[in-house]
């Protein structure tokens, strides 16, 4: 799937801002982008200020205030920032919990350059020594999805937590020269894929590992082709426009699957295929999809066989009864999804 900026006549909207700090940096006039819960003179949960990559050139983001996923375009300089918060389990309300941390990622030009750990408060700052350019971030705070605690049901719905980051780009020394062609607007592409983590190929060239943006590319359609372990190659087309951006979201489809196998009693030695994989309960990772033999045995206890059938993404779930003088039942064997 690919995104990107269209024209729409003006519009005036207006909400509350997420951070004062905005009112230091925007002024009447600047380009901005916005996003909100959806409610008409709300909160704004992200606010970005937008600048050309040169006179011309496409719209890049060099502050931003609020919730950077909330926000498409680009950072400035190349950059790229991940966050993920960490929940209080011990306070939640429904979907979301307090945020005690977050882990903030900075990449630039398509490599992590640095990682840390803020809490509430905190800022991370990093400068590169080539082109003297530089990035902050600050977690001023916010929520976390309650479904990373342990004990939250795996249907819980609701609102999606919401946190609080400023962000500033300090501009490289040198600016690009602009267009490849006399007359001729660059378009920007930016590149993200789930899981994170795959690398970015541009007409067959390494371009990154996404997130993954990449600035100054002369209008034309480009074949993107992402490759990560253990999941499919995932490749499209995509069309740049003059003088805009766009992105490419893809989703990667996995090649394996997971078996998690327990047994009653506990501490059974655990057999897949003829090869031992360890003590029950266990979870074997990166399996081909398709029918497992299992093997369970336990000093006292009759040695049980049995099979599995398990599909890629997902992770299937067998539970083995192991009996003294007859075989063992196998309670129940079921795939789970594993997203």
């Amino acid at each position: 799937m690919t995104c990107g900026w269209i024209d729409i006549p003006p519009v005036r909207v207006t909400g509350t801002v997420p951070d004062p700090s905005v009112f230091g940096v925007i002024r009447r006039g600047s380009t901005v982008e916005t996003s909100s819960l959806g409610i008409p003179g709300g909160t704004w949960i992200g606010l970005g200020l937008l600048t050309p990559l040169y006179p011309g050139g496409a719209l890049v983001a060099t502050d931003l205030f609020g919730d950077p996923g909330s926000l498409p375009a680009p950072l400035a300089a190349d950059y790229a920032v991940i966050t993920a918060t960490q929940p209080d389990c011990t306070a939640c309300t429904g979907s979301v919990c307090p945020a005690v941390a977050a882990e903030v990622s900075v990449s630039h030009a398509g490599v992590v350059v640095h990682s840390e750990v803020l809490v509430p408060g905190a800022e991370s700052r990093y400068s590169d020594p080539a082109d003297r350019s530089g990035i902050s971030v600050t977690f001023v705070g916010g929520q976390a999805s309650s479904r990373l605690c342990p004990d939250t049901p795996p249907t819980m719905s609701g609102p999606q937590p919401v946190s609080l980051f400023l962000i500033h780009v300090d501009s490289p020394a040198s600016v690009p020269a602009g267009p490849l062609h006399p007359g001729e607007r660059p378009g920007f592409l930016v590149v993200t894929s789930f899981p994170l983590g795959g690398i970015v190929y541009l007409d067959g060239d390494p371009a990154g590992t996404t997130f993954c943006s990449i600035p100054d590319l002369a209008p034309d359609t480009y074949e993107i082709r992402i490759e990560k372990d253990g999941y499919q190659v995932w490749t499209d087309d995509v069309t740049v426009n003059p003088g805009k951006y766009s992105r490419v979201n893809a989703r990667l489809q996995p090649l394996y699957g997971s078996l998690r196998i327990s047994t009653f009693p506990p501490g059974a030695e655990i057999s897949i295929d003829g090869i031992y994989e360890g003590d029950s309960p266990l979870v074997i990772d990166d399996l081909n999809p398709g029918v497992h033999a299992i093997s369970v045995s336990l000093p006292g206890y009759q040695t049980r066989e049995a099979t599995a059938t398990v599909r890629a993404g997902q992770t299937s779930a067998a539970t083995l009864r192991l009996s003294h003088g007859s075989p063992g039942d196998m309670l129940y064997s079921s795939p789970r999804y594993n997203w």
